[in-house]
């Protein structure tokens, strides 16, 4: 363990003396260490660490003549999801029982809002957190969400969390551009909630947008493309390039490069004519490389995955604003005027209720894939072998009620099994890891799952190729991930739902002609994954389909590319007259 100082004589002796800023500034400290660990695994000497800290901190924290300072009691706020994941890797396990301690002490206000997090069990009146202090409630309520970086792995976090999307008050402030974890987590366990909740997003960041005085002078054929992830590893990348890439001929093309990460290897600039960097740096948006402009349309492959492309879809900074399936939900309500979808995966009828921006609905998948190597051979699974199965989601796709269809796959099926789960980077974010492996067992069973966090991508390549088969995320399924099940051979389950992020996987299967993998129902889906685990047979005739298929043919169409084109095309052309439409109908390019 990185060495982390703590002397609990000296906590004991700043309060003693009453000098409560120097003892807030002592635990800040030692939560702002604690912060920075990324713990895959609990060990005697972090046990006996974290259980000395919170002894002393929560004890000294619940005393009702400890009163801190405005400054510090928003500073203890912030560390809201990493107090609940230290006690989650406690003796105490959840803060609950210091919360009934403070529930009727005097100024406990910032105190309740501090250990009040997603694994608590202990409930309060949230809407009145608003009416007291709107400025700490809209604190606390977005760092709240920080917990789900882990996902929503058990029962009590799950009815958490759509309990506190449930619950947000009227009185919400802006307070900086970092406070927008509410913007994106709710899509993945409560996506009926997220246009009311990214509608008042976007009320309050759009007069602070305002702000930026943009200078457009539209040149036909001038397009920006306006990502954090232009990266060849990232999923965007990997899911939208060859759209770009189509663009490249016609267009002058320019990268609005957002974020202020540094520098890296796999950053594509091949097609651009110039790159413009926008950036949050503290809690200023620095947009000054793009103030004057010449784009004609703004392109965003993603929204919704950073505080800058979340704040930069409420501003205009061309005529016309696109966005596409590289975080494939609607903005619902920022400045965005077209959404390009696929014609295979959006029920058209969905539309204008999925979405706040008018579909454009292009043949195919309105995704094109830039395919991994392709393996040679699909290893097979061999009797008397554990039966693996592959579970490529990233931890905050975890969500109890999908987590109790693989329990009761497990349980169902004859063979033993074990789900190995490649979860990604999230886990690093507030020290989860520990917790998160500890929940997914606690549902599941212990014996029944494996943890794989962030590889290299042939190593994880290599590890799917292990498993007999793959099963898709739900509510909020995948499709980069579906695609390198399948370009290892594997089968993958896909639970079909009435959005885009739950329809790209079914419409890929039925790509490869593996319809009968597409569920209707969670029953449908259990039962599924069940006769893949123990009809041999059946499992193998599928693989041999899948091995039939040629992958590149099936999903890597050129003419789609050239409809993505088109379908640009027709919005620069058309514009002008569409904008006066009062119909908000799908437009289908062919």
């Amino acid at each position: 363990m990185t060495e982390i100082v703590f002397n609990a004589r000296k906590i004991n002796e700043l309060y003693v003396s009453n000098d409560y800023e120097e003892l807030s500034e002592y635990f800040l400290n030692v939560l702002a260490s604690l912060q920075k660990q990324a713990w895959n695994e609990q060990n005697a000497e972090r046990s006996r660490f974290v259980n000395l800290f919170l002894k002393s901190f929560l004890y000294f924290f619940t005393q009702e003549d400890y009163q801190l300072s405005d400054e510090a009691g928003t500073r203890f706020i912030r560390f809201n999801t990493l107090i609940g994941n230290l006690a989650g890797m406690s003796v105490f396990e959840t803060t609950d029982s210091h919360l009934e301690l403070l529930r009727k002490q005097s100024a406990n206000f910032v105190k309740i809002l501090t250990l009040l997090n997603a694994r608590s069990q202990a409930k309060f009146e949230t809407a009145q957190f608003f009416k007291a202090q709107p400025k700490f409630a809209t604190l606390w309520y977005t760092e709240y969400f920080g917990q789900f970086y882990g996902g929503t792995p058990t029962k009590t976090m799950y009815d958490n969390a759509r309990r506190h999307v449930s619950s947000l008050g009227l009185r919400w402030e802006y307070a900086d551009p970092n406070m927008s974890n509410f913007y994106f987590f709710p899509s993945y366990f409560a996506i009926e909630q997220e246009a009311r909740l990214k509608n008042l997003y976007h009320r309050l960041v759009k007069p602070i947008m305002a702000r930026a005085k943009i200078k457009n002078s539209p040149n036909q054929k001038s397009i920006a493309i306006v990502s954090a992830s232009w990266v060849r590893t990232s999923a965007v990348y990997k899911s939208l390039a060859p759209y770009v890439e189509a663009l490249r001929h016609d267009y002058d093309l320019t990268l609005v490069r957002l974020g202020s990460a540094p520098n890296r290897d796999d950053f594509d600039d091949t097609w651009f004519k110039q790159v413009k960097n926008v950036a949050i740096v503290g809690d200023q948006f620095q947009l000054n490389e793009i103030l004057e402009n010449d784009f004609a349309l703004a392109y965003f492959p993603d929204i919704g995955m950073r505080n800058e492309d979340r704040h930069l879809a409420n501003v205009r900074i061309a005529p016309i604003q696109v966005m596409g399936y590289g975080h494939p939900v609607s903005t619902h309500g920022a400045e965005m005027d077209y959404f390009v979808g696929g014609q295979e995966v959006e029920l058209l009828e969905n539309a204008r209720q999925n979405y706040s921006e008018r579909l454009i609905a292009i043949s195919g998948l309105g995704a094109f894939p830039v395919l991994p190597e392709l393996s040679a051979t699909a290893e097979r699974y061999q009797n008397g072998e554990r039966f693996i199965i592959n579970c490529p989601w990233y931890a905050h796709k975890c969500t109890y009620p999908h987590l109790m269809n693989l329990r009761r796959i497990a349980l169902m099926a004859k063979k033993q099994v074990l789900f190995r789960f490649f979860v990604g980077e999230g886990l690093a974010f507030y020290n989860q890891a520990v917790n998160f492996s500890r929940d997914v067992a606690s549902v599941i069973g212990e014996d029944f799952v494996e943890i794989v966090q962030l590889k290299p991508y042939p190593e994880y390549q290599s590890m799917l190729n292990k498993g007999a088969f793959s099963l898709d995320s739900w509510p909020f399924g995948g499709y980069n991930t579906i695609v390198d099940s399948l370009a290892v051979g594997k089968p993958v389950v896909a639970l079909e739902g009435n959005q885009a992020p739950n329809r790209l996987a079914s419409a890929v299967l039925r790509r490869v002609e593996l319809e009968d993998l597409v569920a209707k129902n969670p029953e449908e889906y259990v039962s599924i994954a069940v006769r893949l685990i123990d009809d041999d047979d059946y499992r193998e005739s599928v693989i041999d389909r899948l091995a039939r298929v040629d992958l590149r043919s099936a999903l890597c169409k050129i003419n789609e590319t050239q409809t993505f084109k088109r379908a640009i095309d027709y919005l620069i052309e058309n514009h002008c007259y569409l904008k006066d439409e009062t119909s908000r109908d799908p437009i289908l390019i062919d």
